[in-house]
């Protein structure tokens, strides 16, 4: 192995060099280093590069068709949401966040090991929550839901990653990744929970609509590509021959995210509902494992940032125009913003998978894995799950472009309608030119099915047929949904009633446990100062009335307290601490 700059330090040290810079010349600064990295993982030679000893463990950059896949998708992208950025009123510590989540997600996503991964997934999560607070107000509640998620989720894959150690050895070779994933067993369980979560996992999603739809509209930009890819990337890693329960997962959560995303009028909620129905396409091609599963999840990996960058820059731009989060509060905008309407058509027909457009091509491998691997629930899951697509994506094009009255707006800034023009072309060229596509993608060599042909064009028709009608006949109903009752209705009282019972009971068990070590020392010292007396005889009334309430402390005997207490918090934390690496090691 040989040593290698990582790209992601490149792209932090430009983001420190920018903050100081005059905020138009920084953004430049910015857009220059990201292509740049953006060319230099396209042409790095595949390899295994040392980075830096950590710990006792070799930290490694790998480079293979997936690792370059992420790499030039997510630097990539990242060029197109720092123009954005700069055609809005973001300023310069804004692009430094930004800059410092997309390093900490190529760190992620180019990790040859699992501890750079794990240590990638914490820079991730970082500098996205301090990303989402920037934007201040209503985004400071959603940053700490999403903090406190995401630390949940990467405790457990901590853990998971130590009890897969205690298996099969904490030695730098053991957590190199090898191609034969995470040992089975406990440690499975607890990293694919972990990694899952980031991927948002129905129970654990609520931080998706509520952390991308508050903040301002570049950061929804940002954070629409990293965080729930990079979980599906973790996926691959953790189970590369993939998980049936996985694959059907991700076929559950297409449908629920698409149901859910029908119920929404806030724009933005409706695009993040998207993304969790969107990511269980690829959590379905990575768990059905095959060569061809794997490659379609990869392609609709990469079309989903495409496709669903662009429309959180519709959405974010329709914000900018009009000062309105949700598609009832304004007028139609149609031609009057003819930019916006057609990268918005571009986007939808690429999200609902019609043929001529990349999404067509990455969902129709996902879904001819499903069949191959005789898995028609998974097939099933995400059929149904394109109806929904239709029916939400018809929703919002018909509220926002051509429902009520004529709605006037500002022409669009050159730079952003320049970068959603040139997502807009790729989407449209990776749907006709797919061997293109077809020639970056891991397994590329698998692929040996026709695209287009009449049934997978006739059975897209049937969708969209039904998408239509379902709207169609639904329109009353469906224009009075505002967002629907979701999991967190009961899932966060039951939490929050459920710790304060926990944190009572404990707080309870402290309080006796101190007035029972309080009791002890009590006698301790008494009968050290006189044996012959008892405790009644050696206070007066009034004061052993109070000792034996509870509530009366000798001066004195605090330090006693203190110690016995501490020693038996010790005496119980060894305990435990050794009963869990009891098991963990057997």
């Amino acid at each position: 192995m040989i040593e290698l700059i990582h790209p992601a330090f490149v792209i932090v040290a430009l983001g420190f060099f920018a903050w100081r810079l005059p905020r138009r010349l920084s953004y430049v600064v910015g857009l220059a280093g990201l292509t740049g990295v953006f060319l230099y993982i396209a042409v790095v030679p595949s390899g295994m590069y040392e980075l830096v000893s950590f710990v006792g463990f070799e930290l490694v950059v790998e480079i293979n068709d997936v690792t370059r896949l992420m790499g030039v998708t997510f630097a990539g992208f990242g060029v197109a949401a720092v123009g954005y950025a700069m055609s809005t009123d973001v300023g310069r510590t804004h692009l430094l966040v930004a800059l410092c989540y997309v390093s900490g997600s190529l760190f992620t996503v180019l990790s040859g090991d699992w501890v750079s991964l794990a240590i990638g997934w914490e820079m991730m999560a970082i500098a996205s929550t301090v990303l989402i607070w920037l934007s201040k107000g209503d985004a400071v509640r959603s940053g700490f839901r999403y903090a406190v998620v995401h630390a949940v989720g990467g405790s457990l894959l901590l853990i998971g990653l130590a009890a897969h150690g205690a298996t099969v050895g904490i030695t730098p070779e053991t957590f190199h990744f090898t191609g034969d994933g995470i040992t089975e067993g406990f440690a499975t369980i607890l990293v694919a929970v972990g990694i899952l979560i980031n991927a948002a996992i129905i129970g654990f999603h609520i931080w998706l609509p509520d952390a991308y739809s508050r903040p301002h509209v570049a950061t929804s930009v940002f954070l629409s590509a990293y965080t729930t890819k990079a979980a599906v990337y973790a996926t691959y890693r953790a189970f590369p021959d993939g998980n049936v329960l996985i694959a059907y997962i991700g076929g559950i959560m297409a449908v629920f995210g698409a149901t859910y995303a029908v119920a929404q009028k806030d724009m933005r909620r409706l695009l993040a509902y998207h993304i969790q129905a969107q990511i269980g396409y690829m959590l379905a091609g990575v768990g059905i494992g095959t060569s061809l599963g794997i490659a379609g999840g990869f392609a609709h990996l990469l079309n989903n940032v495409l496709f669903k960058g662009l429309l959180f820059m519709v959405a974010g731009a329709i914000v900018l125009q009009t000062g309105k989060e949700k598609l009832d509060k304004f007028g139609a905008l149609g031609a009057q913003s003819i930019i916006l309407l057609a990268t918005f058509v571009i986007a939808a027909l690429s999200i609902t998978a019609v043929p001529g457009f990349n999404g067509y091509v990455s969902k129709k491998l996902v879904l001819d894995a499903a069949s191959s691997a005789d898995l028609t629930g998974v097939w099933l899951l995400l059929t149904i799950g394109a109806v929904g697509t239709f029916l939400s994506f018809i929703k919002f094009g018909y509220y926002a472009f051509l429902s009520g009255e004529p709605q006037q707006t500002e022409s669009i800034p050159s730079i952003r309608s320049s970068v959603m023009i040139v997502i807009a072309g790729i989407c449209v060229l990776f749907g006709i030119w797919y061997e293109l596509l077809f020639s970056i993608l891991p397994h590329a060599e698998s692929i040996d099915v026709a695209i287009y042909t009449f049934d997978g064009i006739a059975e897209t028709a049937i969708l969209a047929g039904v998408g239509l009608f379902l709207f169609v006949a639904g329109k009353s109903i469906i224009q009075n949904f505002s967002g629907g009752i979701d999991i967190n209705r009961v899932r966060d009282p039951a939490t929050f009633y459920g710790m304060q019972w926990i944190t009572g009971t404990v707080k309870t068990a402290f309080q006796n446990i101190d007035a029972t070590v309080s009791e002890l020392s009590w006698r301790c010292v008494l009968l050290v100062r006189n044996p012959t007396q008892t405790i009644e005889r050696a206070l007066p009334e009034p004061l052993a009335t109070k000792y034996h309430s509870r509530k009366y402390e000798v001066p004195g005997t605090t330090g006693l307290r203190i110690g016995l207490g501490m020693s038996i918090a010790v005496v119980l934390a060894v305990l435990i601490t050794g009963l869990v690496f009891g098991i963990l090691i057997t």
